[in-house]
């Protein structure tokens, strides 16, 4: 029987079947998909070939890819995704 991530990684895998690299959320969900059952390489070539419109598409990158960091326990690429993601809060305020 299949556990839950497993599960939510095929459904995950099916739907970008279906709508492919034109749908960011499908991209983003598989991705977390990945990084849920610790296939993080795979995680971070979906994020490196997503397809971000807006500001918060791309900060959508940033945080899977601190995630995804975080989760392979590393700590220095996690830091320098995180400062990208606060670097444009410093500039604005």
């Amino acid at each position: 029987e299949m556990g839950e991530k497993d599960s939510c990684l095929l459904y995950a895998q099916q739907a970008y079947g279906l709508q492919g690299a034109s749908s960011f959320s499908c991209q983003l969900n598989l991705a977390l998909a990945y990084i849920s059952v610790d296939s993080i390489k795979q995680a971070f070539v979906l994020l490196d070939q997503a397809t971000p419109k807006t500001a918060e598409d791309h900060y959508s990158i940033f945080y899977m890819k601190s995630k995804a960091a975080m989760k392979a326990q590393d700590y220095i690429t996690r830091a320098s995704w995180l400062m990208l993601v606060s670097l444009p809060l410093v500039i604005t305020r």
